[in-house]
């Protein structure tokens, strides 16, 4: 199930009796959850029908009693239970999930998937997990959400959609330039996008200065302004937008953002279409971010090129993160390499 499709479920108040939602993204799992709760407990009671466990303290014996308690003055009750890897593979939580208390929402969170042993007599429909992403389970479909970490175009549209939510829209340019600079974290990025939206109440379109203006970023440069001189191997450009962009930006973002770069300029064809389905075919979103690129493939044709910039890049990243070395002297050493690259002999 997609988180999408769940929050359909919920707006229809069709939530189904078990659900599983695991991923590295915290953040989403945790405002999942809340919308979760307040539709379960709507004009109910929320303290007394109400609990939750974590996996890593409680036994499924304890959980499966609670969940089968009746409501109290409510029509249903909201179990939640956090770090519940291991208790997934208790039977008797198996058991109750192919028969859950109609009365009882149970969510069960986690950042991975239960590891199952391989030794004994164990098959895979003794697993509470295995059931609950059956499409033949009882409720006749996969009730597991899975809220990985978000790529950088996938970020950006969902930069988009959070403007959306709070009542404004926002540019495909500004939203990538907002997912660039503070990375692909939801709890991050909504952060931002919440101080955005309370900034400006008078715009109901965010633009690129706006998010420049919320950031307290470079009225000239941008990350961008900075990948697109490396690009066009304009050692001298780059090296003066590196050392203002330095002073105000994290040094290992800006070395993170110069690496997807290089990594979607290796994927683009010099001769192709710059649609947007080529763009999400190399992890872009739209044909226009395909295009711009585009122009600066004929500067690194020879694929030996990227390896070594990637090889600098990777340098640059550890020397950053484990010496004292002045980033600004990191930072124009590795425009230098890049931009004089030659293939690998």
């Amino acid at each position: 199930m997609t988180l999408q499709e769940l929050h359909q479920l919920i707006s229809r108040k069709e939530i189904p009796e078990v659900l599983f939602l695991y991923g590295e993204e915290e953040f989403l799992i945790e405002r999942t959850v809340r919308a979760v709760r307040d539709a379960v407990l709507a004009g109910g009671d929320t303290v007394f029908n109400a609990t939750t466990y974590w996996g890593s303290e409680t036994t499924a014996a304890e959980i499966v009693a609670t969940a089968n308690a009746f409501p109290f003055h409510g029509e249903r009750r909201f179990v939640l239970v956090k770090e519940a890897t291991k208790i997934l593979l208790d039977q008797k939580l198996a058991s109750y999930v192919k028969n859950p208390s109609p009365d009882t929402v149970l969510v069960l969170t986690a950042e991975t998937l239960p590891r199952k042993s391989t030794r004994g007599k164990q098959t895979a429909d003794m697993f509470a997990v295995d059931y609950l992403q059956s499409a033949q389970n009882r409720f006749g479909r996969d009730v597991t959400v899975e809220l990985r970490r978000m790529t950088d175009s996938v970020a950006a549209k969902w930069v988009e959609s959070e403007f959306s939510r709070l009542g404004k829209s926002i540019t495909p340019r500004a939203a990538q330039l907002l997912q660039a600079m503070k990375g692909v974290s939801a709890r991050e990025l909504a952060s931002e996008i919440e101080k955005i939206a309370l900034a400006q109440t008078g715009v109901e379109r965010i633009e690129e200065q706006h998010i420049l203006d919320a950031l307290k970023a470079s009225r000239r440069y941008t990350v961008f302004d900075f990948s697109n001189a490396v690009f066009a191997r304009e050692a001298s450009q780059a090296i003066e937008i590196g050392l203002e962009l330095v002073q105000h930006e994290s040094p290992v973002m800006i070395i993170a953002h110069l690496s997807r770069q290089f990594s979607y300029l290796w994927r683009i064809d010099e001769h192709g279409k710059p649609t947007d389905t080529e763009a999400r075919r190399i992890g872009l979103t739209w044909g226009w971010q395909y295009a711009q690129m585009q122009k600066f493939r004929k500067n690194y044709t020879d694929p030996g090129t990227f390896e070594q910039v990637f090889a600098y890049l990777l340098a640059a990243d550890i020397e950053l993160k484990s010496r004292g070395t002045d980033p600004a002297t990191i930072i124009s050493r590795l425009v230098c390499q890049i931009t004089a690259t030659s293939p690998l002999k």
